[in-house]
């Protein structure tokens, strides 16, 4: 995979992993990849990195045609490496992208699931997210008074049906599949470290995806908003990912 540089970092220790039906293996992260940590640690402190798009988490797949050994067509740094992800979110889809699960079907064929906020999360000098950083402003709540408000989460699902493509060819069709936020405020990934009141561990760091045996996609994700309950999304319509776009 390489290493993402000192200029980004994955910066969540949360990645979803999976094997198509033949035993390739794929990886689904989130990454700051186009930012400049030092500018959008200034930009967050001063309450103005909403403005500053390359501050931006956004969902990345890598994944090996040839069982591991080549990723993305190699490229990168090591040998066999990626020389660039496949982004999964569009450019015209802003905000912070978490919490990825990943399914695959055929070789090349990858459903998505995410959490995103159209908000940009404020980061630290290193480029990581700031703890309570999508809790709203303070000084209550031990944040800056000039931080964005408390940020909408909804659940996305994203599909790829050509990854068999070069980085730059492959696409992408996405899908809001929450209309009502299944949270609102501070998504920490820091685990017991998340204190209230400006974190909590409602959602336990976990969504998960998996396939039927036709290849339709199922999301199970926590929704603390508005029933305080597990739901669970399953595809109905649209491509589903084994045996060549089964229905």
């Amino acid at each position: 995979m390489g290493s993402p540089g000192q200029r980004n970092r994955p910066s969540t220790p949360f990645a979803g992993f999976t094997t198509d039906n033949q035993g390739n293996p794929y990886f689904g992260f989130a990454n700051n990849l186009n930012s400049n940590p030092a500018t959008c640690s200034a930009e967050s402190a001063a309450g103005a990195v909403q403005s500053d798009t390359s501050c931006e988490y956004d969902m990345y797949v890598v994944w090996s045609k040839d069982g591991g050994t080549t990723w993305d067509g190699g490229g990168g740094l090591i040998p066999g490496s990626a020389a660039r992800a496949y982004r999964v979110n569009s450019v015209a889809e802003r905000g912070t992208h978490w919490f990825p699960a990943i399914a695959a079907g055929d070789p090349g064929q990858v459903d998505v699931a995410y959490l995103r906020t159209s908000e940009i999360l404020p980061t630290d000098a290193f480029g990581k997210a700031n703890p309570g950083g999508c809790a709203g402003p303070g000084p209550a709540n031990g944040n800056p008074a000039n931080y964005p408000p408390p940020c909408p989460w909804n659940l996305y699902a994203a599909q790829s049906t050509t990854l068999t493509l070069s980085t730059g060819s492959a696409t992408w069709t996405t899908t809001q599949i929450t209309t009502t936020p299944m949270h609102i405020g501070d998504i920490c990934n820091l685990g017991i470290f998340c204190l209230a009141p400006s974190s909590n561990r409602n959602l336990l760091d976990f969504i998960m995806e998996t396939l039927d045996p036709s290849g339709c996609a199922h999301i199970a994700y926590a929704d603390d908003n508005t029933v305080n309950k597990l739901r669970a999304a399953n595809q109905t319509s649209g491509p589903c990912i084994i045996g060549h776009h089964h229905a």
